[in-house]
């Protein structure tokens, strides 16, 4: 009897005060700075990514969520970064990732609303080298057959 009593008042008690809404798709609430939401890849003066393609980051995601392709010239120069990415839906945002990328290039950003539809949408492409770049260019598949030079 004295349990329902309390739970009567404690009703009582939300019905007299002010409701709480929050109006999310028009106001968005305004996070902590150090929120770890989504990624980015950062810039050098040039215009090019910061990353230096030094692979700390995807041996250090415990999630195996991150992948990078870069290629090393012959010539025994530094690493070409190719494509960046991090599967979003394998990532717990842990940090680790942001925390040990000694250039700086990969941040956590404030940006939380991607919820995708399909599981192909989870993957965030950070960066992807525009054809042409300078380097040697990664060696891809074509999916459609070669046609020989005069073969009609």
């Amino acid at each position: 009897m004295i349990g329902m009593a309390r739970g009567f008042v404690t009703t009582l008690g939300h019905l007299v005060r002010p409701a709480i809404t929050e109006r999310y798709p028009d106001v968005k609430r305004e996070l902590p700075e150090r929120s770890r939401m989504s990624f980015a890849m950062l810039a050098d003066e040039d215009g090019s990514s910061a990353c230096k393609a030094c692979l700390v980051c995807e041996r250090d995601c415990p999630d195996h969520s991150i992948t990078v392709v870069a290629d090393k010239p012959a010539e025994g120069g530094k690493r070409v970064l190719r494509r960046f990415t991090i599967d979003l839906g394998t990532c717990m945002y842990c940090g680790l990732c942001v925390e040990s990328c000694p250039s700086g290039a990969l941040v956590h950003t404030g940006e939380f609303e991607h919820a995708p539809r399909h599981r192909d949408e989870t993957i965030l492409v950070l960066y992807d080298s525009p054809p042409g770049a300078p380097g040697p260019a990664p060696e891809r598949a074509s999916e459609e057959p070669a046609e020989e030079e005069g073969a009609e």
